[in-house]
Parts: C-alpha cells; sequence; structure tokens
C-alpha cells in the first residue's frame, strides 16, 4: 500500500470514530481550523513543499495531492455538520415531545 493511500484512509478512520462519539468537542473543531490554516499559509509561502511533499507520497503532481487532501477535508465538513444537524433535530424533538406531553397534562386537568 503507498503512502498517501494510509494518509487518506487514517483521516476517514479518525471521523468515523469522531463521528460515532458525536463530535461534541468544539475546540478540536477550532484547533482543526488553524492547523489547516498554517498549512495553507506554508504551502503558499512555498509552494515546492506541495510538489515535494507529493512525490515523497508515491502522487505525481503537488497540484493532486492538494485536491486529494481538500476533498477529504469536504467530506470531513459534511460530516460534522451532519453532525450538528442529527443533534439538533434531536433536541427539536425532545422539546416538541415535553410540550405535547405538557398540554396534554393541561388539557385533563
Amino acid at each position: 500500500m503507498s503512502p498517501i493511500k494510509v494518509l487518506l484512509i487514517i483521516p476517514l478512520l479518525v471521523v468515523v470514530i469522531l463521528f460515532v462519539l458525536q463530535l461534541r468537542n468544539q475546540t478540536f473543531y477550532r484547533s482543526i481550523f488553524i492547523l489547516f490554516a498554517i498549512i495553507g499559509i506554508v504551502f503558499v509561502i512555498d509552494p515546492e513543499l506541495t510538489n515535494s511533499l507529493a512525490h515523497r507520497l508515491n502522487v505525481s503532481r503537488g497540484a493532486d495531492l492538494m485536491f486529494y487532501f481538500c476533498v477529504m477535508t469536504g467530506f470531513c465538513s459534511l460530516l460534522v455538520f451532519y453532525s450538528k444537524l442529527r443533534r439538533i433535530e434531536s433536541i427539536q424533538t425532545q422539546i416538541i415531545r415535553e410540550q405535547a406531553i405538557e398540554s396534554a397534562r393541561k388539557g385533563t386537568a
């Protein structure tokens, strides 16, 4: 297995584990955002770094490597948003259920 495959599979596994754990840690999101920003700044300052990194990972070009990472980042972001949406839906369902039970109790009293 080539190094790029390992590098692409590991974040996916981490995302799956985090998704299972409900992704509740806001500090984690901020840290990842800051890390991506710093990496982006480094790649802008030294564009050849992406090519050399790509060659070490058996990817033909630095642009391809960046595309792979952008796809991974987009997928991770999609899962984070999906998790937050599910949590909001769960909270909303709980609130509506409690209000329905309360109004039913008031109606029978």
